[in-house]
């Protein structure tokens, strides 16, 4: 793509990050939740978590240079934290928890809290299985 069509669609680095993060919820959620009625909603999350996994399996190079990046670059961070609770809260809405009042803020937090620590593992299996 050439540097100023980049340049018109995303103008900043927090852009580059938040139109990143939608692409994936757009390719997590593209495809309706199979779920049985009684499924709890957690189980419906991890289901929605483990798609997400499989969606940025592609851009495994982009996503360790971000776990590599980002700390040093303060206003990348917020942006990326930002849109990683924004995602989690699509996560949440998909699995049918509310992601909105105290306890949808509490839900997407905690949820965004076991999702980083799940994508350290990850990284770290992706490295030794030198997947793609």
């Amino acid at each position: 793509m050439p540097i100023l069509q980049l340049y018109r669609m995303y103008p900043s680095k927090a852009a580059v990050l938040c139109g990143f993060f939608r692409r994936i919820d757009e390719t997590v959620l593209a495809i309706p939740l199979d779920s049985a009625p009684d499924e709890r909603p957690r189980d419906r999350v991890f289901d929605l978590l483990m798609r997400r996994f499989d969606a940025l399996t592609p851009h495994r190079a982009a996503i360790e240079r971000l776990s590599r990046d980002l700390p040093a670059d303060p206003l990348a961070a917020l942006a990326a934290g930002a849109g990683l609770l924004r995602s989690m809260r699509w996560m949440l809405e998909a699995a049918g928890i509310p992601g909105e009042g105290l306890a949808g803020i509490v839900a997407v937090k905690l949820t965004a809290a076991a999702y980083m620590a799940t994508m350290r593992t990850y990284l770290k299996l992706l490295r030794c299985t030198g997947k793609p």
